[in-house]
């Protein structure tokens, strides 16, 4: 039985694509804008990339030796044979514990790149984790979530129905602790490791289960299976239980590279409250 989602991709798959990274869908665009800027200063000769849809974003890497597209959906993959680019596609669900074991096929890769995927998946940490297969000590992992403290903001749709009180207060709280300390660090839990709450924070994320998304389905806007949402402590505590220590986040805003270049000024303690998605940037563990 087709899930929701690939009825989604097969309305019109090459419609949808086109829509989806037009100028006019702004965190897309923004989304592409700004990964392909920090892989082009990674200089990779490798790149795996996570529900390469279409693979445009593989084509428009066309310096990098290695590139490898991955994706579930019939739809995009068909779309993607027609890619005149020397580029390696693969049919991989991330839903699927034996389709993941694919990854220990590619060999072990420079980058991965994961753009608007988790937000659909069973059980992201399985993912991640079995990404690392397909890494070695110097990987790169630039991946993007959908912000679960913009709801916190009241210009958000899902302002109204989303949040219990104690989940309020934990979610500002988080949002004190990232205008104390900013966005770009070394290591970012460290970076939070002299406010009050942070102990108390990590601890909560960690013993509930947040750090695998919110699933509230108040907040899906296509009713999808699975749809989540993480703060960026929730991301980072993620991507650290699977094997990858976040070293940079970057809040998609009007314009991914200027929210890119704008990222230390003097107000960019409160970005991450009213960007609906950011990317992070992580290496692999040693």
């Amino acid at each position: 039985m087709m899930n929701k989602i690939e009825k989604y991709f097969q309305k019109d798959g090459s419609q949808w694509i086109n829509d989806a990274y037009s100028k006019h869908h702004t965190i897309a665009h923004n989304r592409f804008e700004t990964v392909s800027e920090i892989v082009h200063q990674l200089k990779p000769d490798s790149l795996l990339d996570i529900g390469c849809g279409d693979g445009r974003f593989l084509e428009s890497l066309s310096w990098i030796k290695n590139r490898i597209g991955a994706d579930y959906s019939d739809s995009m993959l068909t779309l993607a044979a027609t890619n005149p680019g020397d580029i390696r596609f693969e049919a991989i669900d991330l839903n699927s514990a034996d389709s993941m074991m694919k990854f220990k096929e590619l060999g072990e890769l420079d980058v991965i790149t994961m753009m608007g995927v988790i937000h659909y998946l069973v059980s992201p940490l399985e993912c991640l984790q079995g990404l690392i297969n397909c890494t070695h000590n110097k990987t790169t992992i630039v991946i993007s979530f959908r912000n679960k403290l913009y709801n916190t903001n009241p210009k958000s749709k899902y302002y109204s129905s989303i949040l219990t009180k104690a989940n309020s207060e934990r979610l500002d709280g988080e949002k004190t602790i990232w205008r104390r300390n900013g966005l770009d660090s070394e290591d970012l839990l460290m970076a939070l490791k002299g406010h009050p709450q942070s102990k108390e924070l990590i601890g909560s994320i960690i013993n509930d289960g947040s750090y695998e998304g919110a699933t509230d389905p108040e907040w899906n806007p296509e009713s999808f299976e699975y749809w989540r949402q993480f703060t960026p402590l929730e991301a980072i505590i993620l991507l650290g239980q699977a094997g990858f220590r976040a070293i940079r986040i970057i809040p998609l805003i009007s314009s991914g590279t200027t929210a890119m270049k704008n990222k230390e000024g003097p107000n960019s303690r409160n970005l991450i409250g009213f960007c609906t998605s950011y990317v992070i940037v992580a290496k692999v563990m040693n």
